[in-house]
């Protein structure tokens, strides 16, 4: 018998820019990847989980990822968005 377990997560609070970026941003991402995992976010495509991250990282986060030296193919790749935002937090 198969159960079906409906989950509400919990939507992370966007990035906080100010104080100490390094450690705001390690605790968002550790928000974000357990988001991702209880609402099946990590299943979507590469473009879809970058929208997804975007739209949860807050209007700052947005205008420094529209300011990231990349290629347009690139800011569509999950995992190449991911390393821009650990290198400039």
């Amino acid at each position: 018998m198969t159960e079906l377990i409906h989950l509400q997560a919990k939507v992370p609070p966007p990035l906080i820019w100010e104080g100490n970026v390094a450690d705001n941003y390690k605790k968002f991402k550790q928000l974000f990847d357990i988001y991702a995992e209880a609402t099946g976010v990590n299943n979507y495509a590469s473009e879809r989980r970058v929208a997804v991250l975007l739209n949860l990282i807050g209007e700052e986060g947005v205008k420094i990822f529209n300011n990231f030296q990349m290629a347009d193919a690139d800011k569509k790749d999950y995992a190449k968005v991911i390393k821009e935002f650990e290198q400039y937090c």
